[in-house]
């Protein structure tokens, strides 16, 4: 239980870094995709994937949605897959059961 809440945690920290790249980004001018960390909730995990403007703002206020890289199916164990993209899943984090 305690490896799950850290896991949480540090999504909540590599969202936090993503909508800072995306607070960044703004200004840049591409084309509307920009890099962004996957949010598996591994500390040392260094795996990118690029999210357009729309992709990422339907993720914005929602602290139960994560995006993971797709290599990185194994970890969404304790996650129902919403939808696959091109190098990415969303997915919901399942709510913890706490036994009466």
């Amino acid at each position: 239980m305690a490896h799950r809440n850290q896991d949480r945690r540090n999504q909540l920290l590599f969202r936090e870094v993503n909508e800072r790249i995306r607070e960044v980004s703004d200004g840049w001018g591409t084309d509307g995709a920009v890099e962004f960390l996957c949010e598996c909730g591994r500390a040392d995990c260094t795996a990118t994937f690029a999210l357009t403007d729309a992709q990422f703002d339907g993720l914005l206020g929602n602290e139960d949605r994560f995006v993971l890289a797709s290599e990185h199916r194994s970890k969404a164990n304790c996650h129902r897959i919403l939808a696959e993209y091109d190098g990415f899943l969303l997915v919901a984090a399942e709510p913890e059961i706490v036994a009466p």
